[in-house]
């Protein structure tokens, strides 16, 4: 938790729109000027995400995390439509309990976060979008996959980022590595 690294935090319980129970932190920071809501990639949960926490905090900046439906302390089965679902909670979450502090909001979306993220943004105001290691959409992901046979369980998966990202009118930093070896640069 963020306790291991001496930090004081909020333990939140909230639910998306279809009534699935969700689990994240809020770690504040005094003084706060901005507030990243962090969407974790696919792999482990928000208890392996303590090094964006630290940096994020050692910026000045509150941090809102949460796990996804199906990952960590969450209910329910992750999907496409359900993570959509769970972003937004964690936005009206954020919304109710902490946008009177006047702090921005900065959506921090990693590999398929970064997807969840670029969804958010096209339905809620935000104020800077930053993506690390996604991709453009499932399929150009799939692609990637071998053998082609694997490709069958994403048949209906969308994550389409490519076609939402140029009506997001709020600042984007975008930022990958050649050496990504999950997906690609």
């Amino acid at each position: 938790t963020p306790s291991d690294l001496g930090l004081r935090y909020e333990d939140m319980r909230f639910a998306a729109e279809d009534g699935v129970r969700l689990h994240g932190w809020f770690i504040p920071r005094t003084g706060a000027l901005h507030t990243f809501l962090i969407l974790h990639g696919n792999g482990g949960n928000i208890s392996h995400r303590l090094g964006w926490i630290r940096m994020l905090q050692d910026l000045g900046a509150h941090v809102l995390i949460f796990d996804y439906r199906g990952y960590g302390q969450s209910e329910g089965k992750p999907g496409e439509q359900g993570l959509y679902r769970d972003a937004l909670a964690a936005y009206r979450w954020w919304s109710k309990e902490r946008s009177a502090d006047n702090s921005t909001l900065i959506l921090l979306g990693e590999s398929l976060g970064g997807a969840v993220a670029v969804h958010l943004a096209g339905r809620v105001p935000a104020d800077g979008l930053i993506l690390q290691s996604t991709f453009t959409n499932a399929w150009d992901m799939a692609k990637t996959i071998r053998p082609l046979g694997l490709l069958q369980p994403l048949t209906g998966v969308r994550f389409d980022s490519a076609s939402v990202i140029a009506g997001i009118r709020c600042p984007k930093l975008f930022i990958h590595g050649n050496r990504d070896d999950i997906v690609p640069f």
